[in-house]
């Protein structure tokens, strides 16, 4: 583009220059830091971390640990001081007796997180979110910088009563249809670009969950993974992680004369199949889920991860860091959760060089914990 033409255009009406644009954004839209989950290799499969302003996918079978996730999510997303956390409750799962004590037990202000209890979709967008929450954004009266909707195979366009009585039929009684199904997918099509604009503009991100149907196998064994209800979700967030169990548990006591062991928590596996934001793009990884608890033993991931990069050194059973040597990956990591500044260190050196390593999978040993090659 010739000089001219390139100053011709920003005489006319509307034409900006980039750096206008920016200083108008810093001044009108809210800064928000980056989003890191607790488990450092989510962290670095995502390259830059979450972003805020974007959305994200992350769906899978029942019970893989989505929602654990997204709790995780809001209890990082807390660290930024007078914010508040959104939580579209559209399962009608949300009770005390487990989330609610969760986030008591793991440090979460509950007076920060605004929970919607509603399964009509148009309800959740047009009353909900783009209208209440936003005339609250636009007034200056909070500031979120997070929100998720658990889930959205959930959702019906139709709207049912919340009262107890008509909640516990509803549990009961599935009255959605396939022409629902199909209503619900034409319906996020259209609303999904003003969604969009509005998580950019206010620097919200939001998380939506989707639970997933198999699809089958291909011809390697692999199991594929469908969702139901149209793919305008698939399309328009940046990011989207498939979340599957992987293995046996990871976690097991035993109890009783017999010793037979009982499951207390499951091994993650997720790969990111859509990330517009960095170079993590099918980049897969594994995180240990206890269940009331969350994501546990993110020291063992960071030292696996640290040696598969390069920043941790390995001879034998023995971990070199900086001078320092460790005796299995049980020492090393006892070291770094009393010591959480060498802990942050490690990570910030994981996180500057994930967005110019090439993707690779990070492979663990079942019963140790480290890593295979």
């Amino acid at each position: 583009m010739s000089k001219n033409l390139f100053g011709n255009l920003l005489k006319i009406e509307g034409m900006y220059q980039a750096s206008t644009i920016v200083e108008e954004m810093s001044v009108k839209v809210p800064q928000y830091s980056t989003l890191y989950s607790t488990s450092p290799t989510m962290s670095w499969g995502s390259a830059v971390g979450f972003l805020p302003g974007m959305q994200e996918l992350l769906y899978g079978p029942k019970s893989s640990g989505k929602t654990m996730i997204v709790l995780d999510r809001i209890k990082q997303a807390q660290k930024e001081p007078g914010t508040i956390q959104l939580f579209v409750d559209a399962e009608l799962g949300f009770e005390y007796e487990s989330t609610i004590r969760w986030m008591h037990a793991n440090g979460v202000d509950t007076s920060r997180v605004l929970i919607i209890r509603e399964v009509c979709i148009k309800k959740i967008f047009e009353t909900h979110l783009l209208s209440n929450i936003q005339k609250e954004l636009i007034a200056g009266n909070v500031k979120i910088n997070y929100g998720c909707l658990d889930s959205v195979q959930a959702t019906s366009t139709h709207a049912i009563p919340q009262t107890e009585a008509t909640i516990n039929q509803a549990l009961k009684k599935d009255s959605r249809t396939k022409q629902d199904f199909g209503a619900r997918a034409n319906y996020l099509s259209r609303i999904f670009p003003d969604y969009r604009m509005f998580c950019r503009d206010y620097r919200m991100f939001f998380t939506f969950i989707g639970q997933a149907r198999s699809g089958g196998a291909d011809r390697f064994g692999n199991p594929i993974w469908k969702t139901n209800g149209g793919e305008a979700l698939f399309h328009e967030v940046q990011y989207r992680t498939l979340v599957t169990p992987w293995g046996e548990p990871v976690f097991s006591e035993r109890e009783g004369a017999t010793g037979k062991p009982v499951k207390v928590g499951h091994r993650v596996k997720f790969k990111f199949e859509k990330n517009k934001a960095g170079e993590g793009l099918d980049r897969e990884g594994f995180c240990d889920i206890k269940y009331m608890k969350g994501i546990v033993n993110p020291e063992n991931e960071l030292i696996v991860l640290g040696n598969k990069l390069g920043i941790i050194e390995q001879a034998g059973a023995w971990f070199h860091y900086e001078g320092q040597k460790f005796n299995g990956i049980k020492n090393f990591s006892e070291f770094l959760i009393k010591e959480r500044d060498v802990y942050d260190q490690i990570f910030n050196q994981i996180m500057m060089t994930a967005s110019s390593q090439p993707d690779q999978e990070i492979t663990f040993d079942k019963e140790t914990g480290e890593v295979l090659e």
